[in-house]
């Protein structure tokens, strides 16, 4: 133990307690520091800090509600060990992100080649039919 003398050892007991300049001068701090980190009650966070924010398991239980947020308020995310994990976004805007696959991309490419005067012709080799008993 840390105890130098009687008075330390009966600060942290339940007897009566010295005054705090006579406790400082005796304990050492380390004696100090951890019965302050000790004996106080530290409050624990809420489960969720801000309203988009989630824990994996709050998203598990109550999915249709982070669900109507998506749709209500905006992409939601959603932390695993303390970390954000994933994003949860609406449809139309994954979408909007994505980009519609329409072939634009390849048109676009062929109409900024530097050479528009070399002609581009498929070769197309007929293909034999076989014959088929029904």
């Amino acid at each position: 133990m840390f105890f130098t003398d009687e008075r330390a050892a009966q600060c942290l007991s339940l007897g009566p307690c010295p005054s705090l300049q006579d406790t400082l001068e005796v304990l050492p701090i380390a004696v100090i520091l951890v019965n302050m980190t000790t004996f106080s009650s530290v409050p624990q966070p809420p489960h969720t800090t801000l309203s988009s924010h989630w824990l994996l398991a709050d998203a598990k239980a109550r999915f249709s509600q982070l669900v109507r947020q998506v749709r209500s308020e905006g992409p939601q995310h959603v932390s695993v060990h303390g970390r954000d994990a994933v994003v949860v976004i609406a449809l139309e805007e994954y979408q909007r992100l994505r980009g519609a696959r329409s072939g634009q991309a390849l048109v676009d490419a062929f109409q900024a080649c530097p050479h528009p005067d070399i002609e581009l012709t498929p070769t197309r080799q007929a293909m034999s039919v076989r014959d088929v008993a029904l």
